[in-house]
């Protein structure tokens, strides 16, 4: 499953001020639950955005997606339950 977030901006998590403005996008590989049996993997196109804010040390920074899956993670929030 290849997906890309549909949100136009993302909030720096440093200052909280929004950006629209793109930087870059990376890949980025997801385990999901299996449906029908099937196990199902996520690629997700993910964002870099600069943050314009002077005052505020991180120049640049990743589109979070919380309710899917922390940053960090490997596998979705609902893999990680289950697997629990």
């Amino acid at each position: 499953m290849r997906l890309r977030p549909a949100r136009e901006e993302s909030v720096c998590p440093a200052c909280r001020r929004t950006s629209r403005r793109v930087h870059s996008w990376y890949q980025r590989r997801l385990s999901d639950l299996p449906w029908e049996g099937i196990p199902v993997r996520i690629e997700l196109r993910v964002r870099r955005f600069f943050c314009d804010n002077d005052e505020c040390g991180q120049k640049i920074f990743t589109e979070r997606l919380a309710e899917t899956a922390p940053w960090y993670a490997r596998r979705t929030r609902r893999q990680s339950a289950a697997l629990e």
